[in-house]
Formats: structure tokens, sequence, C-alpha cells
């Protein structure tokens, strides 16, 4: 008869979607916090796969001069693929009902590289998501599967599932650092039907909307000098309420 420790051992293991969108806080998906998550998820047990457009980076960040660089030629994919250490999938390839969960850790490259936010002068009414990172997180969020957001991807969950929520003014709700653009953000989830959560002044506070399945964290978007013990505690904390989301019925 097989004894408790090696039935668990025959248990499935979860697993979790995660996309990237670059190396780097400034034109790519934050290191850090990237990393963070990565940690938590392998210290739940849960298997990460990791997802990016397969397309140039528009403009590559010196982090040494800290000015752009428009003469480096970068990928989303290659460069995600120096954090998560393995092959990167095509956005395109990402299949709700193939994972438990979907992570997207913040960076200036969620806006940059997954949104045209930035090219659009955070105009509310011109500013799309990614195709495919859109019908990731609508996909998710149809199928009842948790989602977590940290810092500014919080602004592509307002974006997307705003008009999919089907409650005008109750949509998510989600944690709004304070070094977000607090007025853009609340014109963009007001005009999308979403409900505003606490300006959160706390990196590892959990924003956590039951009834949506989606948990988020301010993390690097907190006010003031946020440290690297700071961000793996909000990705710690994110990570054990989204495990906490698998497990709560209809």
């Amino acid at each position: 008869m097989m004894n408790n420790q090696a039935a668990k051992k025959e248990e499935k293991k979860k697993t979790a979607a995660v996309i990237l969108s670059g190396c780097g806080f400034m034109d790519g998906s934050d290191v850090v916090e990237s990393v963070s998550v990565i940690v938590e998820l392998t210290r739940k047990g849960i298997v990460p796969r990791f997802f990016s457009p397969h397309e140039e980076i528009d403009e590559s960040y010196n982090y040494i001069t800290k000015q752009i660089d428009s003469s480096e030629e970068r990928y989303m994919h290659k460069e995600s693929a120096r954090i998560a250490r393995e092959k990167i999938l095509s956005i395109d390839q990402l299949r709700a009902d193939q994972f438990d969960m979907l992570v997207i850790p913040g960076g200036n490259g969620v806006v940059r590289n997954l949104s045209n936010f930035e090219q659009e002068e955070y105009n509310v009414n011109e500013v799309e998501v990614n195709s495919h990172v859109e019908k990731a997180i609508v996909d998710f969020f149809k199928q009842k599967k948790p989602i977590g957001f940290m810092s500014n991807s919080v602004i592509l969950g307002a974006k997307a599932l705003g008009k999919v929520s089907g409650k005008t003014g109750n949509g998510i709700a989600v944690a709004l650092g304070k070094t977000l653009d607090r007025v853009f953000v609340e014109t963009l989830m007001t005009k999308f039907g979403n409900e505003l959560s606490q300006e959160s002044g706390d990196a590892e506070v959990v924003c956590t909307d039951s009834s949506h399945r989606i948990a988020s964290v301010a993390s690097v978007s907190a006010a003031g000098t946020v440290q690297p013990n700071e961000i793996h505690a909000a990705a710690k904390n994110l990570i054990e309420e989204l495990i906490d989301l698998t497990k709560r019925e209809e």
C-alpha cells in the first residue's frame, strides 16, 4: 500500500504560466520581481513555464549610461531566457487550460513591450495591450483560474479585464502603488469598469479580488525605495495567495 509520502509524490504538480517581457526593469521584466516569482513558485512545488512575444525590443536601455541605446538589438524572448534559464515559449502558444495560474511580473517592459501605453502617451482612449497577452489574461479570467499581477503589470489587467467583467463600475480590484501614474490608472480602470483598490504604500501587501480570483501587489511601485527583500516578500505573499485561490470553491 502506498504511504502518504509516496502518494504525495504521485500527485500532479501545479503549473504556472509566467509572462515575461525582457530582462531589466527599464526595458523588460523587473529581474528581482521575476526571479522572486520563480523562487517562490518552485519552493511551493509549482512548475513555471515562461512565455513572451518573440519580437524585437523597440528601445533597449543602457544600465550604465542610463540612456536609451538605439544601436543595441535585443529580442524579448532571448532577454527573458536570461532570467528563466530555459527556452521561452511564444506568447501565442499559451493556453489557459494547460495551467493552474498566470503570473505577470512588472517592470517598464510591461508598458514598453507588452502594450502601446508609452507610445500613446498614456492616452486612455488609444491604449492597446498585445493581443496575445490580452487573450491569455482574458482566457484565465473566463476559466476562473487565478491571475497574479506585480507592480505596473496591473495596468494590463485593468485594460484586458475591465471590458469582460460585465459589471460596469464594479470590475476587478488591484493594488495601486503610489509611483504609478494614479490619474491615468484611475481613468483607465473607470473607463473599463474596474473597481479602484486602496492606494498601497506597502510593497508586500496583497490585494485580493476573491470573486475574480485576482491577486496583486504594489511591489516596486510602492512609495519610497523598495528593497530586494521587500520585493521577494511581495512575490512570496502573492504566490501563497494564488495557491489559496486555486483551492477556493466556485
